[in-house]
């Protein structure tokens, strides 16, 4: 299976890293939240 589908690891690669950067996202997200409510939900940075 060598040079099959070049398409495949490069799909697998971007559905890797959105998934990591969603994770990360949600994290944040969360983290920020969970941090006092005081600030509110400014979403900058």
């Amino acid at each position: 299976m060598h040079g099959a589908e070049p398409w495949m690891p490069e799909a697998l690669r971007g559905l890797g890293a959105a998934t990591a950067f969603l994770l990360l996202f949600l994290g944040a997200r969360y983290r920020w939240r969970g941090r006092g409510e005081k600030g509110g939900d400014s979403g900058l940075d």
